[in-house]
């Protein structure tokens, strides 16, 4: 009778408090399991979503990869709760109806071969950047060439000009945000020196798809040669005054000289 009285007091103890029926169960309630997270990034049309920042618990755990897949193995007891949540990406924002957290409880199934559970999550990012046209016409002045300049943003090079003075590209950017460009003018030379140096330009991309102009005009900074004529002071005039009066002396006396010559036949 008394072993009978034990043995339904153990049972009905374990029937009521969970966590010792999930030690016998699994096993030690301390023990801890590895299980697999696996979270999914795309846009609408499919394409993966990468950069996409990954948190746990509120804390940073990583980023999607190329493949819009973030991968991670979590050291968890059974049935432990963990919050799971995405973050921002340039260029994108979560769909409708789309959370960015989202609880999961951690579970080891088939007691008979205890197997964690894969965590999975898939989220759906609406592309929001868009395509924009950039058209640049740069004119040059004396002795100066528009051939060949780049057109930067930031550190990469986006268009060079043509035999023109043209460029034109897309710029793909979110709307309301800051475009900036320079124009990577030449160094000086011994003949040439672009003014204005590398003049920059910027502006806010507007919410709908545009073309943007841009006309800049350069001057060649480099002073003009200038062909200086030897000082001539009093003296030298006066030796050139001198000169002339002698000149002009000798044509007069050649004509005085011929007419005294010239004879007169009167008969």
């Amino acid at each position: 009778m008394r072993s009978f009285l034990f043995s339904f007091f153990i049972l009905t103890y374990i029937f009521i408090n969970p966590n010792l029926a999930n030690s016998v169960e699994f096993g030690d309630k301390r023990k801890v399991w590895d299980f697999p997270v696996e979270i999914t990034a795309k846009d609408g049309s499919g394409a993966p979503v990468a950069r996409a920042p990954i948190y746990f618990d509120g804390k940073l755990a990583g980023h999607t990869g190329s493949k819009g897949i973030f991968k991670a193995i979590l050291t968890e007891r059974h049935r432990a709760s963990i919050k799971i949540g995405v973050g921002k990406v340039e260029g994108y924002r979560l769909q409708l109806k789309q959370t960015t957290e989202a609880d999961f409880q951690l579970m080891v199934t088939n007691p008979a071969d205890p197997t964690p559970s894969t965590v999975k999550l898939k989220v759906r990012y609406k592309k929001i950047s868009q395509d924009n046209l950039i058209w640049v016409k740069l004119e040059c002045g004396r002795a100066m060439s528009c051939v060949g300049i780049e057109i930067k943003s930031g550190d990469k090079v986006v268009a060079t000009t043509n035999e023109f003075g043209v460029a034109h590209f897309i710029n793909t950017s979110v709307p309301d945000s800051r475009i900036e460009l320079l124009i990577d003018t030449p160094p000086p030379t011994d003949e040439v020196i672009f003014a204005p140096s590398n003049p920059t330009f910027a502006f806010k991309s507007s919410l709908d798809p545009a073309i943007y102009y841009i006309n800049e005009s350069f001057e060649n900074a480099k002073p003009r040669k200038r062909v200086r004529r030897a000082f001539r002071g009093k003296d030298s005039r006066r030796k050139k005054f001198r000169k002339t009066k002698k000149i002009r002396t000798k044509k007069k006396k050649k004509k005085k000289k011929k007419k005294g010559n010239s004879a007169i036949d009167l008969w």
